[in-house]
């Protein structure tokens, strides 16, 4: 059972896709400065919890330090928000609540950016901004794109959403188009 009560118990399970995730760090971030950030890691079957906490108002952080899934922040919906501000506060008073968390299906493309003649340009910023029914979806994260390296002009956009439609923006950083 996953609950919270008196002595806070805060307990959950991290999935993607209907799989467990291990590995993820979990972090309850107290809205009191005073109170420590306890930090846990899901076990192999995705579950984690965090038992006698403190009485106090916490934030519920997921993060990934092989960069597989982004940091997230529990809100109660699957994926969660990027913005901590926008995370769902898990209250001491809170009674019996759940903390799962279900990462969405990610995937990642490679793009290459070259010149009307072929040469491949570097210093290029690519992002790509997600699109809902033909419009700018703002309840979606941006993806900004890592480039790959050398000088090949190629870029790697990372936490794609499967599934998601996204319009790619190229603009000169340091190059010209």
């Amino acid at each position: 059972a996953h609950y919270i009560q008196q002595g806070l118990r805060i307990a959950g399970d991290v999935s993607s896709g209907g799989s467990s995730v291990g590995n993820i760090t979990v972090s309850a971030i107290p809205a009191d400065p005073d109170l420590p950030t306890m930090t846990t890691t899901t076990a192999g079957d995705g579950g984690y919890e965090f038992d006698n906490l403190p009485p106090a108002d916490y934030t519920i952080e997921f993060s990934d330090t092989t960069g597989a899934y982004p940091t997230r922040y529990y809100n109660g919906s699957p994926g969660g928000t990027s913005d901590p501000d926008a995370a769902t506060v898990i209250s001491q008073a809170a009674g019996s609540t759940s903390a799962n968390f279900e990462y969405p299906k990610y995937t990642t493309l490679t793009v290459r950016v070259s010149n009307k003649a072929g040469t491949p340009l570097n210093g290029v910023n690519v992002t790509a901004q997600p699109i809902t029914n033909g419009s700018p979806d703002p309840t979606i994260d941006d993806a900004s794109a890592t480039p790959v390296g050398g000088s090949t002009g190629a870029y790697r956009l990372f936490y794609l959403l499967q599934g998601q439609s996204y319009a790619l923006q190229f603009t000169p950083s340091g190059a010209s188009l």
